[in-house]
């Protein structure tokens, strides 16, 4: 296995090393303010981890991915097609919250841990954060496509026929909905077959996509429409039900706004494919609204008034009746209780009810 180290000065000039290991076709880049040392640490390069791993503010991260290689496969349930990947890499976890806050200097998850996805993050935040990540490590991070997320979510073998991301049953390789309420540290539950984590449950990851519908021409590397309203998101999250966390389900979100259930994971590899898809620029019917016409202020006045002759209608009457039963009660009880007890009741019944259910609006 070949191993690069390459130190960098950025423009704020934080020190980062940058090791890359399992990468034998690597290139080594020199610099001023570069050093570049390799070693051979494993016999078979190709059986190696591809591992990621940099200093940043004095602390090491370490990112490890997993290389699908070139291959065919059918994409998609109802709407098969046959898409065509050049060679990738995609990350064995999602980005966990103590990188993301070494990258972009916060933390904007709701289940605050170090190890835990990042999560309450937009599209465009995922950009700023490769944008930056990037320019801190000098690797070529991005976004997978979403052929490129449903490939690994397969295996990368194009005859997996498996419902989630490495088994049929959801329980062995999921947090969802049937089974947790919050979401988990990556790597607790077991990995698909070529060794990644999570891509079925826990969070939804962004893809780079925009959606589209898919079409039906053979493809290769695809990259999605060239325009739309929402990015795709795959994989399901610990909200979600069963059908959400399989490998063909697909969704959507605005680029714009902050999901406290969508994280990201990290994918590496040259964009070489031509857009594709059906274009979706319209987002989805809202809610109609109501066009009930509101009562006028002189109508709401006569409404309260005519509330408040009710209620006072109706005590005077109940306190005649109360007067009237211990009339009773004094000289027969059994008059009072067969008589007085049902009159009372009826003639309180409809003011007991109108203020149970919030009829009378005086104030």
């Amino acid at each position: 296995m070949e191993q690069i180290v390459i130190e960098t000065k950025t423009e704020q000039t934080d020190s980062i090393k940058t090791t890359i290991s399992g990468l034998p076709n690597a290139s080594r880049t020199k610099s001023n303010n570069s050093k570049d040392t390799s070693t051979n640490t494993l016999d078979d390069p190709d059986k190696a981890p591809n591992q990621y791993s940099f200093i940043i503010n004095d602390k090491e991260f370490n990112y490890p991915m997993v290389e699908i290689k070139k291959k065919s496969f059918h994409m998609g349930d109802t709407y098969r097609h046959l898409v065509t990947l050049n060679t990738y890499q995609i990350g064995k976890y999602t980005v966990n919250q103590d990188l993301w806050q070494a990258v972009m200097g916060n933390n904007p998850s709701k289940f605050k841990a170090p190890m835990n996805p990042v999560t309450n993050i937009s599209w465009n935040d995922c950009q700023d954060f490769i944008r930056k990540l990037n320019s801190l490590t000098g690797i070529q991070f991005r976004l997978p496509t979403e052929a490129e997320w449903e490939f690994a979510a397969r295996c990368g073998d194009p005859n997996n026929k498996k419902i989630f991301s490495g088994s049929n049953d959801i329980n062995i390789v999921a947090w969802y909905k049937g089974n947790s309420d919050i979401i988990h540290n990556p790597g607790h539950k077991s990995p698909n077959s070529i060794g990644i984590y999570d891509l079925s449950g826990n969070v939804h990851e962004w893809c780079l996509d925009w959606y589209g519908e898919y079409t039906n021409e053979t493809v290769s590397n695809p990259i999605g429409p060239k325009n739309g309203y929402a990015k795709v998101i795959r994989g399901g999250s610990y909200e979600s039900v069963k059908r959400a966390c399989e490998v063909t389900h697909r969704n959507h979100r605005n680029p714009q706004k902050k999901y406290s259930t969508i994280g990201l994971r990290l994918c590496t590899g040259e964009l070489s494919g031509n857009h594709s898809g059906v274009e979706i620029l319209m987002p989805p019917p809202q809610r109609s609204i109501s066009t009930t016409k509101l009562p006028s202020p002189q109508q709401t006045s006569e409404k309260k008034l005519h509330n408040i002759i009710n209620i006072i209608w109706r005590v005077f009457a109940t306190a005649v009746i109360v007067a009237i039963l211990i009339v009773i009660v004094n000289y027969g009880k059994i008059i009072g209780i067969t008589i007085g007890a049902p009159a009372a009741v009826f003639v309180c019944r409809p003011l007991i009810m109108d203020l149970w259910k919030g009829n009378y609006d005086i104030f």
